[in-house]
């Protein structure tokens, strides 16, 4: 064998020890990451990094099924702090919680993996790495953790490299729209009503396809106030349409998705505020002149200037609608100085007739942002 051949020969098995070495000199420094970044989050004794309706979210890194490796998930662990009488019920909805999660299978809704009783009830959600859209809202930038590897919803084994500061263009914004339009359209289609549809419920994951092409993607997150029929009232005030202060519908999501996606085009969150001060979810009312004022505000030259297309703006009126005085007569709803207070003798046709208003618009804005 000539010395030409044995050199060659001799140099890709070196070649192949140095890509050997160098894959395992990656793994360990992102392992050595991804636990100096769960450190930094505990320290203080506080591994916490977000809350929902039903108990607190912390950080975790475990094997969990399915998985080849370790990695970073985010532990949904339930209330503690409750009366006797009222623990029990808890438990119970916080385990419907995960019941509903399960049945849920989309890119744009946070999966869940297991349910656990070592310290107090808890569930392992996936870890999404960019915070949520109230953050980037207020911030005008997302802070994305690339300490943490994940398995995300058709990503590549959650590979992050780049991570810091990231901030969305047009586009980006575009596809972020789309996936929260694309994830309630699902969630109803499985019969469930998900209550509480707001920028804070909307996790965001940074990470590349396999062509290393980043984006954001958004997941809905938060199902414990999720429900099937419309007996119940609850949400966040911001976020709750005038016929669902008595009883709750696919209206109270149309809404809140309506209410999220303008904020989120805005970059403010003076919509929500302002209008949470016309109503009175305690009493079931609200005050028309409040807003009417409300309407002529945010509705007017500040969609005008932000939107040019005007099939967009009608989408958005219908769907964030509010009464009028003529309508109001017509449904017989009596009023007193401007105050309004529904009772169970006119909220059902009061509902009805909103919520298909707001059914239209919601799908008019699904035809405008294809989400096929």
């Amino acid at each position: 064998m000539s010395k030409r051949i044995r050199s060659k020969r001799f140099k890709s098995k070196k070649a192949k020890s140095k890509n050997a070495k160098s894959k395992r000199d990656y793994k360990k420094t992102m392992n050595r990451r991804r636990k100096n970044k769960i450190k930094k989050i505990n320290k203080g004794g506080s591994s916490v990094i977000g809350q929902g309706s039903h108990g607190i979210v912390q950080l975790d890194e475990k094997s969990v099924r399915g998985y080849s490796r370790k990695a970073c998930f985010a532990r949904k662990i339930a209330k503690s702090r409750l009366t006797n009488d009222r623990k029990e019920e808890f438990k119970e909805e916080f385990k419907e919680e995960f019941k509903i999660l399960k049945r849920m299978d989309h890119p744009n809704i946070v999966k869940v993996f297991r349910m656990g009783t070592g310290e107090g009830l808890y569930f392992y959600l996936e870890f999404c790495n960019a915070g949520d859209l109230s953050h980037y809202i207020k911030n005008g930038r997302a802070q994305v953790n690339d300490g943490c590897l994940e398995d995300s919803n058709g990503f590549a084994h959650g590979t992050i490299m780049g991570g810091g500061y990231k901030t969305m263009d047009t586009d980006q914004k575009f596809f972020v729209i789309q996936g929260i339009l694309k994830g309630l359209k699902y969630i109803h289609a499985n019969e469930y009503i998900h209550c509480d549809i707001k920028p804070g419920n909307i996790l965001l994951t940074y990470n590349s396809d396999r062509r290393h092409n980043y984006k954001f993607t958004p997941k809905i997150a938060d199902f414990g106030l999720a429900a099937r029929s419309g007996d119940k009232k609850a949400g966040t005030n911001g976020y709750i349409p005038v016929e669902c202060l008595v009883r709750t519908g696919k209206s109270h999501d149309y809404w809140g998705c309506g209410v999220t996606i303008l904020e989120f085009i805005w970059m403010s969150t003076d919509l929500s505020t302002d209008y949470k001060r016309c109503i009175f979810p305690r009493d079931n009312g609200f005050n028309i002149s409040d807003l009417i004022g409300w309407k002529d505000k945010y509705f007017g030259d500040d969609l005008r200037r932000t939107m040019s297309v005007a099939h967009a703006r009608a989408s958005f009126r219908t769907l964030l609608c509010i009464p009028e005085h003529v309508e109001l007569e017509e449904l017989g709803v009596e009023m007193e100085d401007n105050n309004i207070t529904l009772s169970e003798s006119n909220e059902r046709k009061f509902y009805e007739y909103y919520a298909n208003i707001r059914e239209r618009g919601f799908n008019a804005l699904c035809g405008l942002y294809d989400t096929r």
